[in-house]
């Protein structure tokens, strides 16, 4: 294991982290409540492994994946679910490394050996042969699966059951999936977690998040509860858009001077052409505050997918 632990730690990227972590988090409170929800109630027999977290680009699910491992926020502090996070990993469609399924593997079985939630007998798991070499990084490479199942899946069944439910986070669990290879090991952290959701312990949910459009995603993780941030057919996203606009409002002075019965309209617009995306009130609101035009140009002529790709 010490040849693993110093390859990791010369590796500059961190999937522990996030890059939305430490920014000012809004609304969300039912969304956090329903996570919380769905935690309380995992080792009920007959509930779902996981919770799928879905929205379009910029619709905020890594914002509120971050507000559930590092809470800024009153409703994120006071949903508690970050005592009760095991794990996490974020994956970064501008970093490859984000995506490796090997180095996800290890570095899911450092937090674990770190955490303070386990009992130490997940860390006497280490002493066995087969396991400390199944964490070489040259055998996880080669198999993946048998390291996730060895290191991971094995040790946490054979633990008794934590005094409350815990929680693994992934984000932005469609980047870098593609299609079965057929080759017989996973290709993706998708896939990996896809294909052993039925071993996780009943104490343990597994928390996703994943671009409502990716179906191939959806499809695989179709046994898990469903979390849409920006439908905007149903009143929770509808408030949340509404309340963004008057929170940015009431902190951003520069945003208020710009505020005329015209403007005004043009702002009541805003949470039907954001189509639930918070990145693109972000943008829009954020060009009000420098120039007018800007902001109204983009509510008159535009639509959220023109600002996120």
């Amino acid at each position: 294991m010490s040849g693993h632990r110093e390859q990791m730690s010369s590796d500059s990227f961190d999937g522990n982290s996030s890059l939305l972590q430490g920014r000012r988090f809004y609304c969300r409170k039912w969304a956090l409540e329903k996570l919380r929800h769905c935690l309380d109630t995992r080792s009920v027999p007959g509930q779902p492994p996981g919770l799928l977290v879905m929205g379009g680009p910029g619709a905020g699910k890594t914002a509120l994946c971050t507000e559930v491992v590092w809470p800024t926020s009153k409703a994120g502090l006071a949903a508690g679910l970050a005592t009760r996070c095991l794990a996490s990993h974020f994956c970064q469609r501008e970093d490859q490394r984000s995506m490796v399924l090997w180095k996800f593997v290890l570095g899911l079985v450092e937090q674990l050996r770190a955490s303070p939630l386990l009992s130490p007998g997940y860390r006497k798991v280490f002493d066995s042969p087969s396991v400390s070499s199944a964490l070489e990084p040259v055998n996880c490479q080669k198999d993946p699966d048998d390291t996730f199942k060895r290191a991971v899946l094995r040790p946490l069944l054979d633990l008794p059951p934590p005094a409350q439910t815990l929680m693994l986070v992934v984000d932005s669990l469609d980047v870098g999936y593609g299609p079965d290879t057929g080759s017989g090991n996973s290709s993706s952290i998708a896939e990996l977690l896809a294909t052993n959701q039925h071993l996780l312990p009943g104490w343990l949910l597994l928390v996703c998040s994943v671009r409502r459009h990716n179906k191939a995603v959806c499809k695989i993780f179709s046994g898990f509860r469903k979390l849409c941030l920006d439908d905007l057919r149903k009143p929770p996203p509808v408030h949340d858009v509404q309340q963004y606009i008057l929170c940015r409002l009431d902190e951003d002075a520069a945003l208020r001077r710009q505020l005329t019965p015209d403007t005004a309209d043009m702002l009541n617009l805003l949470h039907i052409k954001s189509g639930g995306c918070f990145l693109f009130l972000e943008r829009v609101l954020d060009g009000v505050a420098v120039a007018l035009e800007f902001g109204i140009s983009a509510v008159q002529g535009e639509d959220s997918s023109q600002h996120v790709q």
